[in-house]
């Protein structure tokens, strides 16, 4: 496996953990409508390449 495929299978099976963690929370709540899906990350090799690597995290407002 690529760096790359480590790092996205890493993150993949991370996503799953905390899926399956907090599934009982989401099932029969009606408050969930106005909520949209996370943004997962996605590795890409220009990201892994890149000489200088930037992150942005933050939060998406609803508007």
């Amino acid at each position: 496996m690529s760096e790359r495929e480590l790092l996205q299978a890493s993150l993949n099976k991370f996503y799953e953990s905390i899926l399956h963690r907090y599934q009982p929370s989401f099932d029969n709540n009606n408050h969930l409508d106005g909520l949209s899906s996370p943004l997962l990350i996605s590795i890409h090799n220009e990201y892994l390449n890149a000489r200088i690597r930037i992150m942005f995290v933050g939060k998406e407002t609803n508007g």
